[in-house]
């Protein structure tokens, strides 16, 4: 199995995780992919979010204030299908999904705009992956 594709920053100082609602419905995902030059072959099965000055191979500095590097994770239509029960049955069946990215950059309210709820939840690195789990007095 290859490496998960996950979330990572140069120095990582905080990982977690993120949960998301509404980012792929109506025509936000059709400009994406059109932004992106996406071929019609690849269906998006997943996105990544990107801000401040980070270089990566082949793609130029995402350093404008106010933008957001967005790579449309995508697989092929034919490897598949385009719907979820075949990417459900393809990720049991084989245990990860292989992915290509296509980039594009996106107002901080654009994003916004076309999510409706979003919880990022991030510890210290000196956690070393350790779960989090908060106690009941704690809440509020």
């Amino acid at each position: 199995m290859d490496k998960p594709y996950v979330a990572a920053t140069r120095k990582g100082d905080l990982t977690g995780t993120v949960s998301v609602d509404a980012v792929f419905s109506g025509p936000f995902l059709s400009e994406l992919k059109a932004a992106c030059n996406c071929p019609s072959e690849y269906v998006p099965v997943g996105i990544e979010i990107r801000y401040g000055k980070l270089r990566m191979p082949g793609h130029s500095q995402c350093d404008q204030p106010g933008k957001l590097r967005v790579m449309l994770l995508v697989t092929e239509r034919d490897t598949l299908g385009d719907n979820s029960t075949t990417v459900r049955d393809f990720a049991r069946k084989h245990g990860q999904i292989p992915v290509l990215r296509f980039q594009t950059e996106i107002s901080f309210e654009e994003l916004l705009s076309n999510v409706k709820r979003l919880s990022i939840v991030a510890g210290s690195k000196e956690l070393e992956g350790a779960p989090m789990v908060l106690e009941a007095k704690g809440r509020r």
